[in-house]
């Protein structure tokens, strides 16, 4: 029965979200581990079991977008789920999705800037209007 309702989840993911195979594989794993954290029965599991699954998860030291697919695996079969009256709400809806760390982003200095204004590799009336575009950017900010 669990593991017919995981495989028409991941169907329904295919079908109507378009899913990649990568990301089925993955989803399926993840719900797999869940079904052993919860004894065999994933739709019976409660907020408690959720938190100490994701707990136990994170000893091993995930990449925060690994902690994040998991999550989502949940939250999607949850949702689909009570979509489709197997449950009458979902467990995973009070679990915050962990920060993520941000990367700064690396800004080009002055001197890679007028490299590529100074230097344009067309000619003619291409090479205004390309140096003019930069300008623009670079004054803006972009």
């Amino acid at each position: 029965m669990l593991e017919r309702c995981i495989q028409e989840f991941l169907c329904c993911l295919e079908l109507e979200k378009g899913a990649s195979a990568h990301t089925l594989r993955a989803y399926k794993g993840d719900l797999s581990a869940l079904s052993v954290a919860a004894n065999g029965d994933i739709l019976r599991v409660d907020l408690s079991v959720l938190r100490r699954h994701l707990s136990q998860l994170s000893l091993s030291k995930p990449s925060p977008a690994t902690t994040q697919r998991r999550l989502s695996a949940i939250r999607s079969f949850y949702k689909w789920a009570v979509r489709e009256d197997l449950l009458e709400t979902s467990p995973a809806e009070r679990i915050r999705s962990p920060k993520s760390n941000q990367r700064v982003p690396r800004f080009f200095d002055y001197e890679e800037v007028s490299a590529i204004v100074e230097r344009p590799t067309q000619t003619g009336w291409f090479q205004i209007r390309n140096r003019a575009i930069l300008e623009i950017m670079y004054g803006a900010g972009l």
